[in-house]
């Protein structure tokens, strides 16, 4: 929440949907990869991040970037304490589906092609990699109700694998490793989402 504006404004002014779900998400980093290159990830592969160890974690909402926070293990479930609000000096990255300036046509395009100049075109374009800690709803009440110091209990297990996500869906889980003084991580299985390697 803004520290500028006053919880009791912005509770009236949501007074109507106060009761509305928002998902919560800790990040631990993102960073963009090229595709051809998620594609060559196996069990066992390493994918350094740019975040130094040790730095706070994202937490974004509605996947909007709320603010940071640090790890706070509540019983065997991860926590986050929001440290501060809004995005700082960080700029999370944003990956653009490729072809989207051009609108959606050129999308089906290229996927129905087949075409293997299209396709090596598409090993080259730019993805969002984004290593999750774990996740939870609240209402939308309670998110404006965050103050600084507030702690948020997630849903994932303390021992429990991160997710891994390329342009938000679940690639595979992983272990939170130190690569050159960064976060990094380590895949620990891939997710079947149909497709063969």
């Amino acid at each position: 929440m803004s520290e500028d504006m006053p919880v009791t404004t912005a509770l009236e002014e949501i007074s109507s949907f106060a009761d509305l779900p928002i998902d919560i998400r800790a990040e631990l980093d993102r960073r963009l990869l090229k595709l051809g290159d998620v594609l060559e990830l196996v069990d066992g592969s390493v994918i350094p991040l740019s975040k130094p160890a040790g730095e706070p974690l994202d937490v974004f909402a509605g996947g909007v970037l709320l603010g940071a926070g640090e790890v706070n293990p509540i019983n065997e479930h991860f926590g986050v304490r929001i440290t501060a609000f809004g995005a700082g000096n960080r700029k999370p990255a944003v990956a653009p589906f490729p072809g989207e300036s051009e609108g959606h046509a050129s999308r089906d395009v290229l996927f129905r092609s087949g075409d293997p100049v299209a396709l090596a075109l598409l090993r080259h374009q730019t993805v969002c990699l984004s290593v999750v800690v774990g996740r939870t709803q609240m209402t939308l009440e309670k998110l404006v109700r965050l103050t600084t110091g507030s702690i948020l209990e997630l849903e994932s297990l303390l021992k429990q694998p991160v997710e891994v996500l390329v342009n938000d869906q679940v690639l595979a889980y992983g272990e939170v490793v130190a690569v050159d003084g960064n976060y990094g991580v380590r895949i620990l299985f891939a997710e079947d989402n149909g497709h063969s390697k």
